[in-house]
């Protein structure tokens, strides 16, 4: 579905540090040419971390590619901005803007702005990965994307302009997410907030300082599928 995207298999590292006056941006030769700028037109950034758990099998992508053991870092991303990624390879198979699959709590990941992702902004499988100052733009589905029992903390999360789920979380997964602010107003919306969970899935998370804007008429601001993990949620300082 696309002839570039950029692959860090478990075992290696990406060391990508930006600065706010000279952030590192990935886009689309397109942009570069001077063409229009679109969702899709490149695949986007995974890496393939070091904390495999029970529920991250294989990379939804090539369903071959599996995390490694342990709690090694993946390497470091800093004042990066990813833009025009995320393309679908194959039905229910999606490059996200992001992909972080199985990443350890030892790789930082601060200050990383995704714009037009053609799925996801950012998505997040397994390990215990923290995020801090992430900012998503117009993507095409979810906005920040949680599953197979990530257990790690995002810290300051600005959600704009996306089509789907503002934050979507599947598998057995409860994540933490610090000062939030979430405006989405697209009539396809499943929620600034979704809590998705499967058969034999419990779905939580505990939020702090979260604001919400919610303009879509199609579901309610937090919506809940499936098994709601109630003993281990929690929701502070929470405004709709």
């Amino acid at each position: 579905g696309t002839n570039a995207w950029l692959m860090v298999l478990s075992g290696s590292k990406i060391i990508a540090n930006g600065t706010s006056a000279k952030p590192i941006t990935f886009t689309s030769q397109e942009a570069i040419s001077g063409d229009t700028e679109a969702a899709g037109q490149w695949g986007g950034i995974t890496i393939i971390g070091n904390s495999d758990n029970e529920q991250t099998t294989t990379y939804e992508v090539d369903d071959v590619t599996e995390a490694g053991t342990g709690d090694a870092s993946s390497g470091s991303l800093k004042y990066v901005t990813i833009n025009n990624s995320g393309i679908a390879v194959e039905q229910d198979k999606e490059i996200n803007g992001l992909s972080l699959f199985g990443v350890s709590a030892s790789t930082t990941v601060e200050n990383i702005t995704t714009n037009r992702s053609g799925d996801d902004g950012i998505e997040i499988w397994g390990g215990a990965v923290n995020l801090k100052d992430i900012k998503i733009d117009g993507a095409k589905d979810d906005s920040f994307d949680t599953d197979s029992g990530w257990t790690g903390t995002v810290d300051g999360l600005v959600i704009t302009g996306g089509k789907k789920a503002g934050i979507e979380m599947s598998g057995t997964t409860v994540g933490t997410y610090k000062n939030v602010n979430i405006t989405l107003d697209s009539p396809d919306s499943e929620g600034a907030i979704y809590f998705k969970a499967g058969d034999g899935e419990t779905i939580g998370a505990k939020f702090e300082n979260v604001v919400i804007n919610y303009n879509s008429t199609s579901k309610h601001a937090i919506t809940v599928h499936g098994t709601f993990d109630n003993a281990n949620s929690t929701m502070k300082n929470v405004t709709i």
